[in-house]
């Protein structure tokens, strides 16, 4: 059904029929990758209370072709991810893009407010709903994720490189605004169709003159659409505060989210009426 750095995930055979459940299945062939499964299982069903999380069933061992494997069993995955949906349709509609990040938002503020930061948001760990994108995304795969104690800092190298930090790695950071981030880069992509750099560093030459125009005092959005060779689709203004919020290389000057909102904007809410209605352009 899919496949990532750490298992893949399949449709689980004999002992579980619902066709509602899928199985991550990891390897255990040392003690490593055993402790890595352990600590995967804890991180999820720490943070699987959640509407827009992905739901968490069990896990066991099984032995395949004389290897044994950790099984996460969970929601199934058949309707795909928000990658697959980009690379076949573009940029999303501004309803679209404004349900799917107040999903994620509202998940990625719970499991902060758990003291647990993912750390490999990306589109291919967002899954869809259901065959529509516009019912919403589900947050998942909890490989990377971490519980973090307040003022620890992180010094590991992880995540997908695309939406990776710009402080990861390189200094000491915090895995939760290393998380906002990424959403910054979700965002990003769901408006304009594609990444905004192929990573933060200096190595990159399209990041290092975002970086140069942000100590100029620029906004990440002016600052990016001032490099597109072609008019790129005009958005809401709500979506350009959120992403100038997000897409700060200092940490310290990040946005920050509390109870599913975006501070320094009102695109998000959380709440029994769900999320907001569509911003208009």
């Amino acid at each position: 059904m899919a496949s990532g750095g750490f298992g893949d995930v399949c449709r689980p055979s004999t002992e579980i029929s619902c066709a509602s459940y899928g199985c991550k299945r990891v390897p255990r062939s040392s003690q490593t990758d055993a402790d890595h499964f352990e600590h995967e299982v804890a991180m999820h069903k720490m943070v699987c209370n959640h509407p827009s999380i992905v739901t968490f069933y069990g896990s066991g061992v099984k032995t395949l072709f004389g290897k044994p494997f950790g099984c996460i069993y969970m929601m199934s995955t058949h309707h795909g991810n928000a990658w697959h949906w980009l690379l076949q349709r573009g940029p999303l509609k501004h309803s679209e893009t404004n349900i799917c990040m107040a999903d994620i938002t509202s998940a990625v503020s719970h499991c902060h407010n758990l003291g647990v930061a993912h750390r490999d948001i990306k589109l291919e760990n967002l899954l869809l709903r259901s065959n529509a994108i516009e019912n919403g995304l589900l947050l998942a795969d909890f490989g990377l994720a971490t519980k973090v104690d307040h003022g620890h800092l992180f010094y590991d190298k992880v995540g997908t490189v695309p939406y990776r930090a710009p402080e990861v790695g390189a200094s000491g950071y915090c895995p939760m605004k290393a998380d906002l981030w990424s959403l910054g880069v979700v965002l990003w992509t769901f408006c304009y169709g594609g990444s905004p750099f192929e990573e933060a560093s200096a190595a990159c030459p399209r990041f290092a003159r975002f970086q140069n125009e942000q100590a100029r005092g620029i906004g990440a959005c002016d600052a990016l659409l001032a490099g597109c060779t072609s008019a790129p689709p005009p958005q809401p203004l709500q979506f350009r505060q959120t992403l100038d919020a997000l897409l700060r290389t200092d940490a310290n000057v990040r946005g920050c989210i509390a109870n599913g909102v975006v501070l320094g904007s009102d695109l998000y809410e959380e709440g029994e009426g769900g999320p907001v209605p569509p911003a208009s352009p």
